[in-house]
C-alpha cells in the first residue's frame, strides 16, 4: 500500500482562510450585580444568541410599523408553563393574533377549569369536563357562525373558568385578538368524546383556516413565531402562504422563527419554504421554558416595560 508524502499537502495562510466566526463575536462575561441588559449583551453574537437578538429586533420592528405578529405554538408551551407569558404578549398587544393545535386547545382548556395539565393519553379516559365544555363550545360555534378558537375561548370566560388567568384561549377572546384553532381529527384525545358534533367540529375548524389565512396575509413585514409545533403548524403555514399568494396577495419580507427541542429540521424546512426567498428564517434549538421567557423579556427590556 502506498503512503501519502503529506509534505506535499497544501497549507493556507489564515489570512486566505474564510472564517467560521469572528473573536468579535464572542461573549463577554457576566458580572455580579450586572442588569438583565447587562446579561443580553454578554450573550455571544452567534447562534441562538443571535437569533435571539434578531428575532427581538424583528419583532420591535413589526410592532413600531403596525405590522403583524402571529404567534403558533403546539400543547408542549401549555405543558411547560408558558400560558402566562403568552397572555402578558396579548395583554401588551406584543403579539396580534394566535394560532394553537387542537392539542394546546385541550390542555388550555384544562388549566382553566382545573388548574392543571392532564396525559392526553390516559387510560384513565378523557377529561368529562373539558370535553364537555368544547362539545358546547363547537355547538355554540355552529349557532353564531364562529370558529372554533373563539367559541371556545369565550366559553372559558363566560363558566368562569376558576383558573382563566391561565389560559391563552381565554386571554385572547378578551382581548379581542383573532384567534384560531387547528385539531387534528382523529388524532386529539378529546376527538374520543362521545357526543362531538363532527358537522359542526369540521365547520369550525374550516373556519378558522380561512381566519388563519388572513391572519397570515396580515404578516408581510412582521413577524411569525412557531413554538413547539413540529408538523400541524408549519405544514398549516405552508397552505395558508400559498392561498394567499394564489389569491393574488402579496406577502413581503416575513420574519419566522422556530422555538423548540431538537429534531425540528423538517419543520425548519417546510417554515423556510414557505415565507419564500425574501423572507427570514431564523431558529432557537432548545428548552422552550427558557427561550420563549427570554425572547419575550429581551423585548420588554428593550421597550422600557
Amino acid at each position: 500500500m502506498k503512503t501519502i508524502e503529506f509534505d506535499r499537502l497544501p497549507t493556507v495562510p489564515l489570512a486566505e482562510q474564510n472564517a467560521l466566526c469572528e473573536a468579535d463575536d464572542f461573549s463577554g462575561v457576566y458580572r455580579k450585580g450586572g442588569s438583565f441588559a447587562d446579561f443580553l449583551y454578554s450573550l455571544p453574537a452567534l447562534g441562538a444568541g443571535r437569533a435571539l437578538m434578531q428575532l427581538r429586533d424583528a419583532l420591535l420592528a413589526a410592532r413600531r410599523g403596525g405590522h403583524g405578529v402571529l404567534l403558533m405554538c403546539g400543547g408542549h408551551l401549555v405543558e411547560r408553563g408558558l400560558t402566562p407569558i403568552v397572555n402578558r404578549a396579548i395583554a401588551d398587544q406584543r403579539i396580534s393574533a394566535l394560532a394553537i393545535t387542537g392539542s394546546a386547545m385541550v390542555k388550555d382548556v384544562e388549566v382553566a377549569l382545573a388548574g392543571r395539565v392532564f396525559a392526553s393519553q390516559s387510560a384513565e379516559g378523557v377529561g368529562s369536563e373539558s370535553c364537555t365544555l368544547i362539545k358546547e363550545a363547537i355547538d355554540w360555534a355552529a349557532e353564531e357562525g364562529c370558529g372554533l378558537g373563539a367559541s371556545v375561548g369565550h366559553k372559558l370566560i363566560d363558566v368562569a373558568a376558576p383558573h382563566r388567568e391561565h389560559s391563552m384561549l381565554a386571554a385572547a377572546a378578551e382581548a379581542g385578538m383573532p384567534l384560531t384553532v387547528h385539531p387534528a381529527i382523529g388524532a386529539d384525545a378529546y376527538n374520543r368524546f362521545p357526543h362531538l358534533n363532527g358537522e359542526a367540529f369540521g365547520a369550525a375548524a374550516v373556519r378558522d383556516f380561512r381566519e388563519f389565512t388572513a391572519m397570515v396575509a396580515a404578516s408581510s413585514h412582521g413577524v411569525i413565531l412557531n413554538v413547539a409545533s413540529a408538523v400541524v403548524m408549519p405544514r398549516l403555514l405552508q397552505e395558508a402562504m400559498t392561498a394567499v399568494r394564489s389569491s393574488g396577495m402579496t406577502l413581503r419580507q416575513v420574519t419566522a422563527c422556530l422555538l423548540a427541542t431538537a429534531g425540528f429540521a423538517e419543520a425548519e424546512s417546510v417554515v423556510r419554504k414557505a415565507v419564500g426567498d425574501d423572507g427570514h428564517t431564523l431558529r432557537m434549538h432548545g428548552a422552550i421554558e427558557l427561550l420563549l421567557p427570554l425572547v419575550m423579556a429581551a423585548v420588554i427590556e428593550a421597550e422600557g416595560g
